[in-house]
């Protein structure tokens, strides 16, 4: 069984992931998972945090088990601690403050993006890849210049996965994707294949006809279905979307509670915030996925966080 376990916080010393269960035989390329671990990093233009963090991965391996460990360089610890007797609107802070968890942070994706990025390089390697990128987002000159947020949608095509993996019922393949998907923050909906737009499609619209290809194998001239039926997959690529909220941290004011004084308040964030956090959402998106494929195809799956 492959065990996953990611640690760390935002404001910690440090974050990172360890892997255990590997196949023996397995070389990981570390310039390789550096390279996907870039792809999330923060962006030089305005619309983009102001921290900066080169997020250089320090590599630990041993025989069936990798470790990976980033230093925080530029993090500043009490930036965040105010919120937690007045919570910002839109984040987790109010239920962080009545749980005793930590505020959740964006930040959390690179030691997700470590995991997935080992087992994406396993799934290559037997011929299946995972690509996302962004499909849309919301106007952010605009929200810049006014002093808010957008969010946006960031699609996903997961290619080369055989017919007949997953099973109906608890354990198909879009419970197993979504479920892991949603371990990235801000993500708010997932659709697979049409989607909702279903609903409003006839069944002749809907259905993907099948037929024999030059080399004998059954495809389907449409894929609405996004590559899974009764939550098994029929051998067409897996797509789907998953839809980001706007970044909750704005410079606006904004209406809140007091939760030492017990009265309304308010609160205007004051921070290093991105207007738009999707542009660096598809390599999270990718790494949920390939943790999900690698779970559904190889292994049982087991993931703590610390």
């Amino acid at each position: 069984m492959v065990s996953i376990n990611i640690y760390g916080s935002t404001h910690a010393d440090k974050i990172g992931a360890r892997v255990e269960g590997l196949p023996e035989d397995f070389k990981l390329d570390k310039e390789k998972l550096q390279c996907f671990l870039n792809r999330r990093k923060p962006t030089a233009d305005i619309y983009s945090t102001q921290r900066r963090e080169d997020d250089k991965v320090e590599i630990t391996e041993e025989t069936g088990a990798i470790e990976g460990v980033i230093y925080n360089k530029d993090a500043h610890k009490h930036e965040h601690s105010s919120y937690l007797t007045t919570p910002r609107p839109g984040h987790g802070d109010y239920t962080s403050a009545i749980t005793g968890r930590p505020i959740p942070s964006g930040r959390m994706t690179a030691p997700l993006c470590i995991a997935g990025g080992i087992l994406l390089q396993i799934l290559e390697q037997k011929g299946i890849t995972v690509h996302a990128e962004v499909a849309e987002t919301g106007d952010i000159a605009a929200a810049a210049a006014s002093g808010d947020s957008v969010g946006g949608i960031v699609k996903c095509v997961i290619e080369g996965v055989p017919a007949g993996v997953g099973e109906p019922d608890f354990n198909g393949v879009e419970n197993v994707i979504a479920n892991r998907v949603f371990a990235v923050p801000a993500v708010k909906g997932i659709e697979f294949g049409a989607g909702f737009a279903a609903a409003s499609m006839f069944g002749s619209e809907n259905n993907d006809e099948f037929y024999y290809d030059e080399n004998g194998k059954v495809k389907t001239y449409t894929n609405n279905c996004g590559g899974i039926l009764g939550g098994i997959t029929n051998g067409m690529p897996i797509v789907f979307r998953v839809a980001f909220k706007p970044v909750p941290s704005i410079a606006k004011e904004q209406k809140t509670v007091n939760l030492e004084t017990g009265e309304n308040d308010t609160v205007k964030v004051q921070g290093r915030n991105d207007v738009c956090f999707v542009p660096r959402t598809p390599p999270a998106v990718e790494a949920a996925a390939a943790i999900a494929i690698y779970e559904l195809m190889f292994d049982e799956t087991e993931i703590r966080r610390e």
